[in-house]
């Protein structure tokens, strides 16, 4: 895992909470909003902004948002939406 310095705004902006559902930005059209769910200690780990955080609110299990953000992937509905500008992948 490499590192980085954030500032403690940056802390309490980027800290990850268990549950916590982190999605691709950026890279290929077809890899655009893969997704992984957090379940480390809180406040252990960051991420940074070349990802997006869902966090699910109380009534939302995590489990069930990260498979309708697969089911989203795997349909096309993501790449449907996204805007391509360059590719690093």
């Amino acid at each position: 895992v490499k590192t980085m310095h954030f500032t403690n705004s940056e802390k309490d902006t980027y800290q990850l909470q268990p549950g916590d559902i982190l999605l691709n930005e950026g890279q290929s059209l077809e890899l655009v909003r893969r997704s992984a769910i957090y379940n480390e200690q809180p406040g252990k780990f960051f991420f940074q902004n070349t990802l997006i955080r869902f966090r699910p609110g109380p009534r939302v299990k995590s489990r069930f948002a990260q498979e309708v953000f697969t089911h989203w992937l795997a349909s096309g509905r993501f790449s449907g939406i996204a805007k391509q500008t360059t590719s690093i992948a």
